[in-house]
């Protein structure tokens, strides 16, 4: 089912109650279902930076992405007027809350060594979440040898024993990139800088799914997103104080906020 059809099954869905009470529950599962195969990609697009093994954990990724889904529609049906973004860009918002529901699992009981999961596997799925990190602050790919270098200089300065501990990482826990059998094998895409040229279309696009997205995930943010894309087409990117000021708010939100704005128009960007 297209987008434009389970969009029009939200909006459905934000007036059921007062128009047709008591279809909530099958547009919900009609919505589940059209939204099966988007669920599976963001899924498994996210348990690359978690560092989960996707042959492993497919079926419970996809699961909790699905529960993250049904909670969305649950609070549309509900009339939450904090919902009303996820209808007119339902892919950006289970994308964006996906993403944070596949990170907190993979920092749950759930993937420690309780469940199974080793002292290796813990290691790998760190590494894999570090590299990310150090990724999005330099907006390039880092090495293999600058990875684990900064991997070990923050273990030995927040671990007692590190080498009593298991901490050290070496190469070998270092998690190669996957190339899944339904996926045809290519070299990875290096990340795009944001002032990379793109054609205008597409830079519309995706600027218009960051800020869809960045609302859905919480009102302030999205703000901060419209003024840090109000340059668009041919302005000036505004300065962090000038967020500051025109949203009254504190310096240090303000440039967290725009730190979010960019990861999420970068994973936007890479999934384009």
């Amino acid at each position: 089912m297209a987008i434009a059809d389970i969009t029009t099954l939200l909006v459905d869905l934000a007036s059921s109650r007062q128009e047709h009470p008591g279809d909530e529950d099958r547009i919900i599962t009609e919505v589940i279902v059209a939204s099966d195969e988007l669920c599976a990609r963001v899924a498994r697009r996210h348990a690359r930076y978690a560092g989960l093994d996707w042959g492993r954990d497919a079926d419970d990724l996809i699961s909790i992405v699905r529960e993250t889904a049904l909670k969305m529609l649950q609070r549309i049906a509900d009339g939450d007027p904090t919902a009303e973004a996820f209808i007119s860009g339902w892919e950006s918002a289970l994308f964006v809350r996906g993403r944070t529901a596949i990170r907190e699992y993979a920092d749950s009981a759930a993937c420690t060594g309780v469940s199974g999961c080793t002292a290796t596997v813990r290691r790998q799925r760190s590494l894999s979440q570090h590299r990310q990190l150090i990724q999005n602050a330099l907006h390039e790919p880092v090495s293999v040898a600058d990875l684990l270098e900064s991997w070990n200089d923050v273990v030995v300065q927040t671990r007692s024993n590190p080498q009593k501990q298991g901490a050290f990482a070496t190469e070998a826990d270092v998690v190669p990139v996957r190339v899944y059998p339904e996926e045809p094998q290519q070299i990875p895409v290096q990340p795009v800088r944001e002032h990379a040229v793109l054609d205008y279309l597409d830079a519309t696009d995706l600027i218009s799914r960051t800020k869809e997205a960045c609302a859905a995930t919480d009102p302030f943010l999205g703000e901060i997103a419209a003024l840090w894309f109000s340059w668009f087409p041919d302005g000036e990117p505004l300065r962090i104080v000038e967020i500051q000021e025109r949203l009254h708010t504190t310096s240090h939100k303000a440039r967290s906020g725009v730190e979010q704005v960019r990861r999420i128009f970068r994973d936007m960007m890479v999934d384009q």
